[in-house]
This record gives structure tokens, C-alpha cells and sequence, in this order.
């Protein structure tokens, strides 16, 4: 995944189905990864179910 915004994060994301899935991600790829769930109009999730906000 290459990131549109150079400040962003750039991490391995693997899509499955209809996940996009990162292992261990840091706070900077969980700020990526909250962009991008922007942009799909979805939701960040950690493993105990928590949700992540922008």
C-alpha cells in the first residue's frame, strides 16, 4: 500500500475478504490505517474488539 499523503505511514496491509488486516501496527500505522478506513467509509478494530477514532 503506498500512501497519497508522504506523512503517513506506510506498513504491510493484507486484504482478505472485507478486512484489511495489520500485524502488531504501530501508532503511526494505526493513523494510516484510520485514513484509510475514512476514505472506505469503514471502522478501525483491534483484536479485543476496541475501535479506533480519528
Amino acid at each position: 500500500m503506498v500512501a497519497a499523503d508522504p506523512g503517513l505511514a506506510v506498513a504491510p496491509m493484507w486484504w482478505s475478504a472485507v478486512r484489511i488486516v495489520s500485524k502488531n501496527p504501530s501508532d503511526a500505522v494505526i493513523a494510516t490505517m484510520l485514513e484509510v478506513a475514512d476514505v472506505l467509509e469503514a471502522k478501525v478494530q483491534g483484536d479485543d474488539g476496541e475501535y479506533y477514532d480519528a
